[in-house]
């Protein structure tokens, strides 16, 4: 039996996969849960902790509306935050401000384990460390396994036009092909060179390089319309960042 004291937690996470996946390593750490809930955007949560505060909130900084930084500042002040993040712009901010751990996308069990050791311990979070972690961000994703069968195709992201989000897998579109790859929209955002490509809605990244030109619709966003035929909708969260022509 588990000499653990359990706790309750939340699980914030707009993209269903890593939620999927985070809740997973949660039920499978050793940890004992009293309950652990789960949550797609800020909204959902607020609804989450007002029915059952929990010890823990593990908070994924980038949502759309209201971020996972600006939530945190509303949870009660005995929950404990861990933030979910790929080396955002303002984590190192949030830490500042009191949360115990940050986990790196994609979550290993074996970061997770020192995340929960954290917990128990109530240890403070290191941030000469981490700022030492954000000065060595990983390399811009260069190549991208497709498999297909027993075939894989690697693709440099050179070649590609856009990464949209189909059922349970990304769509790859290059110039002569379509290909699928189990990586999640949001994992990928955070490995793109964000100077080349662009989120343009929940569900689409384009490479800038291929966008012809922009139709804007009124309240509602718009649609790219890209070189070579195609088009993307660009969502009203997503209009403001797309810089085109400066």
């Amino acid at each position: 039996m588990s000499t653990l004291p359990p706790f309750s937690a939340l699980v914030l996470e707009d993209e269903p996969r890593l939620r999927e996946g985070l809740v997973a390593l949660l039920h499978a750490s050793g940890q004992p849960w009293l309950r652990l809930d789960e949550a797609g955007d800020a909204p959902e949560a607020l609804a989450c902790v007002q029915a059952h505060p929990p010890d823990v909130a593990f908070v994924d900084i980038r949502l759309p509306g209201l971020s996972g930084l600006e939530l945190a500042a509303r949870l009660p002040a005995t929950t404990r935050i861990v933030f979910v993040t790929a080396y955002d712009a303002h984590t190192l901010d949030a830490f500042e401000a009191g949360a115990v751990d940050y986990l790196l996308k994609p979550v290993t069990p074996e970061r997770l384990q020192k995340t929960l050791d954290r917990l128990h311990s109530r240890a403070a979070l290191d941030l000469e460390a981490l700022r030492a972690r954000m000065e060595t961000r990983p390399e811009p994703l260069q190549w991208i396994r497709a498999t297909v069968g027993k075939r894989t195709h690697l693709l440099s992201v050179d070649e590609v036009r856009s990464f949209q989000a189909e059922d349970k897998l990304t769509r790859v579109d290059t110039e002569d092909a379509t290909h699928y790859i189990d990586t999640p929209l949001k994992a990928l955002a955070a490995r793109l060179d964000p100077g080349r490509f662009q989120q343009v809605h929940r569900g689409a990244i384009v490479a800038l390089r291929a966008i012809a030109w922009l139709e804007r619709k009124e309240g509602e966003g718009g649609l790219l319309h890209l070189r070579g035929g195609g088009t993307l909708p660009v969502s009203a969260t997503y209009l403001k960042a797309l810089k085109l022509g400066g």
